[in-house]
């Protein structure tokens, strides 16, 4: 992510679902079910997601977060699940993408439960990873925290 866009984020400037520039099908929010900190996140999913998808032109990691879940005994918070924001350039790519995505995901052995957030011609649908493969195209009325889409 550019610092540009981060700074931009930073100050509460993100995308939303009716922005100008923002295409909901060029975007894909990956969640991840894993309590990884931002750095590891970052090591261990972000980069070599980003790589992926560098590699063959189908867009990059543009962001990501960390959804904290319930508080430990002591008060300090947990992190429930990790998020990645992925831009695709158009979303003619989003097939192509998703493939990929998919496969990287298993690669990278994240764990059962992780799930690709998309929107495909106005309609919002979920991947999520099974102990038995991926469940291809469930509705979803999840909504990203950041870009309500």
């Amino acid at each position: 992510m550019g610092l540009i866009t981060w700074i931009k984020r930073l100050f509460g400037a993100a995308r939303t679902e009716g922005s100008a520039g923002f295409d909901p099908g060029a975007f894909v929010f990956v969640v991840v079910r894993d309590s990884s900190g931002p750095l590891q996140r970052g090591e261990v999913y972000e980069d070599p997601i980003d790589a992926a998808l560098r590699a063959r032109d189908l867009g990059q990691v543009t962001g990501g977060g960390s959804q904290l879940g319930e508080a430990k005994a002591d008060g300090t918070p947990t992190i429930a699940w990790c998020g990645i924001d992925v831009d695709l350039p158009s979303a003619a790519e989003l097939e192509e993408a998703l493939l990929l995505l998919r496969a990287e995901l298993q690669r990278l052995e994240v764990p059962v439960g992780s799930e690709l957030h998309y929107t495909e011609r106005g309609s919002r649908f979920l991947d999520r990873l099974e102990a038995n493969g991926w469940q291809l195209r469930q509705p979803r009325d999840i909504l990203h925290p950041g870009f309500r889409c």
